[in-house]
């Protein structure tokens, strides 16, 4: 005779195999109380023990006491977690890691005593961003088509750069996925492709097959620059080697901008008050502190709201423009006072 238990067991702990005949040679005796003195042996009940941890570990003690430990360890993980993803929305350093964790102590929040170094910041916002990866990937995977929208910049190392941004519909909800930011070798049409690509198929990025992906691609938006839209060499081009059906679309506000600047190029009234007047003044009261801080007495002197001198053009073109406008417009008297004060003290002194 065997006994299934003792013997499923001893798998785990070959101890229990050790003058138990009911596990290996099995036992010659076929009698009753030979069974009911195996039921009742410390081997068996062991058996029994481990048998059921295995078959439901969830109902064992160590797995609640371990469950218990991980709880309070995930629940100091989860604030750490936060305090790196906010570290990264918001553009710190991972050196105000230490005393973000040190003012949540002082607040009262159970933090613990490791996993509180800069290192261990740039760990946890390297997992946090693998899984927005993943998700930008499966939403990728899972959309029928695909945009590409796509800028270039320069960092302070004055390094060219492309900026790739990916938009899907999904039930109806159109989305907006922040793919990849990528180096760019040289300025053109080639390079920034490549760029691209890498950002989709590389296992650092997306991870998504290219051919897979240019099936989905329906739309590139980008500025009109020729090495985004040129007909022969441009990006455009490019990716409709690859994707015919692929229609490109000029951004609207570098086409109102373009637009704006055709429509007033031959306006004298435009190049005096952009140029003349909004950019001296904006710069007339930037590199003076004295100059800004007497034009807000002349505010206050005038009872009204401070409006100073914003510049002109920038990222927004139009609404930059319209902001220094109304700036100025509200501005015009103080600005107007502080002038002629600063004309007067002038006449004085020479």
């Amino acid at each position: 005779m065997f006994c299934e238990i003792c013997q499923s067991a001893s798998q785990l702990d070959r101890s229990l195999a050790q003058k138990n005949v009911f596990v290996d040679a099995g036992c010659t005796s076929l009698r009753l109380e030979s069974i009911k003195i195996h039921e009742t042996s410390s081997n068996h009940l062991k058996a029994i023990t481990i048998v059921a941890a295995k078959s439901e570990p969830e109902k064992t003690p160590a797995f609640k006491m371990i469950c218990s430990l991980n709880k309070d360890t995930l629940e100091k993980l989860s604030k750490l977690f936060r305090t790196c993803h906010a570290l990264a929305v918001y553009n710190r350093p991972y050196t105000d890691y230490t005393w973000l964790c040190e003012l949540d102590e002082t607040k009262g929040v159970n933090l613990g005593k490791t996993y509180r170094t800069a290192e261990y910041a740039k760990v946890f916002t390297h997992y946090i961003a693998n899984v927005e990866r993943n998700k930008v990937s499966d939403q990728i995977r899972n959309a029928l088509f695909v945009t590409v929208l796509s800028d270039g910049s320069t960092d302070s190392s004055i390094t060219e750069q492309e900026m790739f941004f990916l938009r899907t519909c999904r039930g109806g909800e159109v989305l907006v996925s922040f793919a990849g930011i990528k180096k760019v070798e040289k300025g053109n049409a080639e390079a920034i492709h490549n760029s691209l690509k890498s950002a989709v198929t590389s296992s650092d990025y997306l991870a998504i097959p290219w051919n897979n992906f240019t099936s989905k691609l329906v739309g590139l938006g980008c500025d009109g620059a020729a090495v985004m839209l040129g007909r022969r060499n441009g990006l455009v081009a490019l990716l409709k080697r690859e994707q015919p059906a692929l229609i490109e679309v000029h951004c609207f506000a570098h086409r109102l901008e373009l637009g704006f600047k055709d429509a007033v190029k031959k306006s004298n009234l435009y190049e005096k008050t952009v140029v003349t007047l909004l950019m001296g003044l904006y710069y007339f009261y930037r590199n003076s502190p004295l100059n800004r801080s007497m034009l807000k007495r002349s505010f206050t002197a005038l009872g009204n709201k401070v409006y100073l001198p914003t510049r002109v053009g920038g990222t927004r073109w139009v609404g930059h423009l319209l902001r220094a406008l109304t700036n100025f417009q509200n501005g015009y008297p103080s600005i107007l006072q502080h002038l002629q004060q600063v004309c007067t003290c002038f006449e004085c002194f020479t």
